[in-house]
């Protein structure tokens, strides 16, 4: 069965399912493993998915199917929720876990508290992400395998899934207390923090070499992040010759002034229709690396703008790639 089936069959099915999801709620307070194995059946019909219930936001109930942290199954998630109905005042249904009200999870039998999570960690401004590493006094009673599940488990229900990629980089399990760590209360003021300052652009500039040890100059954008452009799964890099060269064959200033217009210039055909990632510069060279989404009208305008370029020897090459993971080196 394809995805497209899964998902209508899932729909369809939920038109009279929803019904008895809602009696065993609200009426016999528990789920008959007939509808567990009902609800779990439709769902892997979709693909490789979790699914769970809980009190609505805006609804009394929801329902929420979540990607485990697979770029591929979350925009599985995403075309699941752009097929199905609106929301009601019953129902309402997310593409992600979402954060919730309780801060307790039990794994393997132990019950783990969130508030009582120690946490050293250090804002990068650059990435707009903050690494850290978790202790929790219990985890001397989780096997060691366990213990990061455990914090994605309750980091997932501080942040929700997307909050968690979007504001959290490193993120380990500590065996111990480490050095510097101070209560998950003290560490979500300044997650707190990140979240109202976050601009989602901070370039840098990075030097270093080829796999030849050529020179090689990065200029990229490291807070623009995945989770914000889900639909951005295709990644072209347009690689441009360096006309005017210096003893290194990088750009001139003149032909960098040159560039940078170029660039501007597909930048402006291309505002609200894909987004910037960055730029390499090595000799020869000057690379622009763009995502957008698959069939996106952007793809026929790089293409048109190429060819009006002939003299820059344009090379435009194109990748699907729904995890960002061409760009990962530099984030």
């Amino acid at each position: 069965m394809s995805v497209d089936e899964g998902i209508r069959g899932f729909w369809a099915w939920w038109a009279e399912a929803r019904h008895r999801v809602e009696r065993a709620i609200e009426v016999d307070g528990a789920f008959s493993d007939e509808l567990v194995a009902d609800i779990s059946s439709r769902v892997e019909a979709i693909g490789d998915l979790d699914w769970e219930l809980s009190p609505g936001r805006t609804a009394r109930h929801a329902f929420c199917l979540s990607g485990k942290g697979d770029p591929e199954a979350r925009l599985v998630t995403e075309l699941w929720r752009h097929r199905g109905p609106a929301a009601d005042a019953t129902w309402e249904y997310f593409t992600a876990r979402q954060g919730v009200q309780g801060s307790r999870i039990r794994l393997d039998d132990v019950e783990l508290d969130r508030d009582e999570l120690q946490v050293a960690f250090e804002v990068d401004r650059g990435r707009e992400r903050i690494d850290a590493r978790y202790f929790h006094p219990r985890f001397a009673e989780l096997p060691e395998s366990s213990r990061l599940t455990a914090v994605f488990l309750l980091l997932d229900g501080a942040l929700g899934e997307d909050g968690v990629e979007r504001w959290l980089g490193n993120i380990d399990a500590a065996s111990e207390s480490p050095t510097g760590a101070v209560p998950f209360a003290q560490f979500r003021v300044a997650l707190d923090e990140l979240e109202r300052t976050a601009t989602g652009e901070k370039f840098v500039i990075m030097k270093g070499t080829t796999e030849t040890g050529e020179p090689l100059f990065v200029t990229c954008n490291q807070a623009l992040k995945r989770i914000d452009h889900l639909l951005h799964t295709m990644h072209v890099a347009i690689d441009l010759a360096i006309l005017d060269q210096n003893e290194q064959g990088l750009t001139t200033p003149a032909d960098a002034e040159a560039l940078n217009r170029l660039e501007d210039e597909l930048s402006d055909a291309l505002k609200g229709l894909a987004v910037y990632f960055g730029r390499e510069t090595r000799p020869g060279h000057r690379v622009w690396h763009w995502y957008l989404p698959d069939d996106s009208a952007a793809q026929g305008i790089i293409e048109r703008w190429a060819k009006q370029h002939p003299e820059r020897r344009p090379q435009v090459a194109w990748m699907r790639d729904p995890g960002w993971e061409l760009v990962k080196h530099y984030v």
